[in-house]
């Protein structure tokens, strides 16, 4: 598959990210179907390349991360050398929530850069290297910073890679992790063995006498296949496309969101005291005033937003042209359960990042239309999110806004948020017109309704009835009605 640019829909970085899905769809396959795939795909392999399979899986890859500046030089040299035919081009599954990444995958070497940022949060992310039995989905920026073992200057990594002081904080010992993970081990090897890879049993037992230390691919294998990839966890892999665009927007807007490495970049922008203050005052202000009029005129604003959004709608030729010196912005809109949140929540552990959920937005019933349930977006307080959240963000102003909670009919405490070099607002109706003029990325994440259905029952039980009668009706009315997929810079089939 060559690297496709964008406007290509047959590969990873098409503007239909179709490649993802398959990737999604693979993480469900068990370690044996994965050992079939590679012996069917590799057939040079050699009983040494399964074992690094298998190594690979178990471990991920922590041991190959010693200094952070060695880590992207070595992948800058590796790129730029590497053989054009080079295969496979799309990310390989080798189970426990990893995969292998392929080095052609990246259209540049700055986007090799980001591959090699990827690759050292991967090494530091336990609940995915741990035998899959902890994998929550998300990273918590923050818990990695507090290891303590990332600093400035390509200075050893003691903290945030090596796994094993992490667990210290866990509820785990490191002798059970070492044991379970020898299990683990143990149970691919003998899955291995009945495979029938002739010399397979000599070489694990040579390998056991040895302590099973990491495994280079045979030269028979290299020759053959010419691999050039990194590990990373499957999120960052199907969703690499977003996150590249998202770099690129910080490196064409000269924006502080990457510097020498993703996770030395945790540190937001100082933001004077005096500037503190008149951000601060400027909100509570217009907070009061909004408090005052929101009965009266939000009911009114909304229907208005509407009509302007539907005229401004059509008129959606410039999406990302001109450049401005503000947060980067990124609007994430999709069908539920298609994954929106989740994402949401990797590029926040990535990137030094604000998220908004749309879901804070809903209008009181009492200031719906009376016939709300059929206006695309009749549910939602579009003027508001854009005065609140898109205004002042745009300007790199704080944000100070008050969730509304449906459930309870009322207005929740107010939620600050300071300027930060990426702001994402995640949530169905996102790319309302009215909205999706302030973004400088627009996502669109779907799923078949199959897997759809399947999500919402698992997720919401038996309110899945009501998505099915009101919500997902009411989503595809908004979606039809503007068009909204087809607007859209990157979409990404999650199922």
């Amino acid at each position: 598959m060559p690297v496709p640019q964008r406007g290509d829909e047959a590969g990873l970085f098409g503007r239909h990210v179709r490649k993802c899905e398959k990737l999604v769809e693979s993480m469900e396959h068990s370690f044996m179907e994965i050992l079939w795939e590679h012996r069917k795909r590799y057939p040079l392999m050699e009983p040494q390349d399964y074992g690094k399979l298998i190594f690979q899986s178990v471990y991920g890859p922590e041991h190959m991360i010693t200094d952070v500046q060695e880590v992207r030089a070595y992948m800058a040299e590796e790129f730029s050398h590497m053989a054009q035919d080079a295969l496979p081009k799309v990310p390989e599954d080798i189970g426990n929530g990893l995969c292998r990444f392929p080095l052609c995958a990246c259209p540049s070497a700055e986007a090799a850069e980001l591959l090699a940022d990827l690759f050292v949060l991967t090494a530091g992310q336990d609940d995915v290297i741990d035998g899959g039995k902890n994998h929550t989905g998300l990273i918590k920026r923050d818990a990695a910073l507090r290891q303590g073992g990332v600093t400035d200057g390509g200075k050893k990594l003691t903290g945030l890679i090596k796994r094993d002081a992490a667990l210290e904080q866990g509820s785990v010992s490191n002798a059970e992790k070492k044991s379970r993970l020898s299990e683990e081990l143990q149970g691919k090897l003998e899955q291995v063995k009945t495979l029938g890879i002739p010399g397979m049993e000599a070489w694990v037992q040579q390998w056991k006498e040895k302590g099973y230390p990491a495994v280079h691919h045979s030269r028979a294998y290299r020759e053959a296949y010419h691999p050039h990839y990194r590990l990373l966890r499957k999120e960052y892999a199907v969703y690499f496309p977003v996150l590249w665009e998202i770099y690129q927007l910080a490196m064409e807007g000269k924006r502080d969101i990457v510097k020498e490495h993703v996770v030395l970049s945790r540190k937001q922008e100082a933001v004077s005291g005096q500037e503190q203050e008149a951000a601060s005052g400027r909100k509570q202000e217009a907070a009061s005033g909004q408090e005052q009029e929101a009965a009266s005129g939000r009911k009114q604003e909304a229907a208005s937003g509407q009509e302007q959004g539907t005229a401004s709608g059509q008129e959606q030729t410039e999406k990302r042209g001109s450049r401005h010196k503000g947060p980067v912005i990124v609007g994430m809109d999709g069908r539920c359960g298609s994954g929106k949140t989740s994402l949401a929540e990797l590029i926040a552990g990535i990137f030094p990042c604000n998220v908004v959920h749309t879901d804070d937005f809903y209008l009181p019933m009492e200031e719906r239309e009376e016939n709300w349930t059929e206006i695309p977006g009749g549910n939602m307080d579009f003027a508001r999110l854009h005065s609140e959240i898109l205004i002042p963000a745009r300007s790199g102003d704080e944000v100070l806004y008050r969730p509304y909670c449906c459930q309870e009919g009322a207005y929740g405490e107010a939620l600050r948020l300071a300027p930060c070099p990426l702001l994402v607002v995640e949530g169905s109706y996102s790319h309302y017109p009215l909205l999706a003029e302030a973004y400088d990325l627009k996502v669109f994440l779907t799923c078949s309704q199959e897997v759809q259905k399947r999500r919402l029952q698992e997720r919401e039980g038996s309110y899945f009835t009501m998505f099915e009668k009101r919500w997902i009706p009411m989503e595809e009315n908004y979606f039809h009605h503007f068009d909204v997929e087809a607007g859209s810079d990157l979409v990404v089939r999650t199922g």
